[in-house]
């Protein structure tokens, strides 16, 4: 569907996908007992009520092989390639605390990029 009347989208849905993917199957695996899966507009958040990431170690978990765990069964690279595939799409992660105990991951995409044969003015009102 198109992101504006007659504009063209490029997202690449499988690697979204798999970013949402990596993103909830961390949640499961390290987080606690329930994770919630939130999406406003272009922008999806995953809570947790497990441990949560102490605020020093929340920019480290998007390295690759960053495991906070060393008995972790991951390898470290599902938060990079959710960090990668949200860069892709001109937007940004962050982790935070949630309110109750535990972790709160969002995801936002960038702008939608539109077609190229739309003008300027038009362009810029092709946000989410």
């Amino acid at each position: 569907m198109p992101c504006c009347p007659g504009a063209t989208c490029r997202e690449d849905a499988a690697a979204l996908e798999r970013g949402l993917m990596n993103l909830l199957r961390n949640a499961m695996d390290h987080g606690g007992q329930h994770v919630v899966l939130r999406g406003i507009g272009r922008t999806l958040e995953v809570e947790e009520d497990g441990p949560g990431i102490l605020p020093k170690e929340r920019k480290r978990v998007f390295k690759p092989f960053c495991r906070l765990r060393l008995q972790s069964k991951g390898s470290g690279l599902g938060l990079n390639r959710v960090a990668e595939v949200v860069a892709q799409h001109d937007g940004r992660v962050a982790i935070r605390s949630a309110p109750a105990g535990g972790t709160i991951a969002q995801g936002e995409l960038g702008v939608v990029r539109c077609g190229a044969s739309k003008t300027a003015a038009f362009n810029a009102q092709c946000r989410i």
